[in-house]
């Protein structure tokens, strides 16, 4: 009786070794999943908050924020420079922010600032109330 468990031990060996060798020698072939780049988007706005040294600014477009952090290669183009820096950037100032949601990160790649911001545009209101005011209409105007 004890040659016929030997016989099957044996036999189980023999197949183990012999489906561990097929295994070993087989070509294992891995499915590799294309990475799709990350998208691009674009958001419009006044910048509502800014902090330069993090590189970090919130956009606010009506209802709406969002906060991104310029990458490091992040070009910045403002109607006066073309090659702006962070620090032209400025609260109020209206900006078109081209991002990359990167793992939750919003990682803005362009900055372009549009126009001047509100104490440019209030200024320039006040200067034409003021013309106004010292320039009479034509039905005020004096006929010596």
């Amino acid at each position: 009786m004890r040659t016929r468990h030997e016989w099957w031990l044996v036999l189980t060996v023999a197949i183990g070794l012999i489906v561990s060798a097929a295994v070993a020698n087989e070509d294992v072939t891995v499915i590799e999943t294309p990475v799709e780049p990350p998208k691009t988007a674009t958001f419009t706005g006044r910048i509502d908050d800014i902090h330069p040294p993090q590189r970090k600014l919130t956009v606010r477009a009506v209802v709406v924020s969002k906060t991104f952090t310029a990458a490091a290669d992040c070009k910045i183009v403002t109607r006066d420079k073309p090659n702006a820096g962070f620090e032209d950037l400025k609260r109020g100032d209206e900006v078109d922010v081209t991002y990359q949601d990167q793992q939750g990160v919003l990682m803005a790649q362009r900055i372009v600032h549009h126009g001047v911001g509100p104490a440019a545009k209030e200024e320039a209101r006040d200067r034409e109330r003021l013309e106004d005011i010292l320039t009479p209409s034509p039905t005020e105007q004096r006929n010596d």
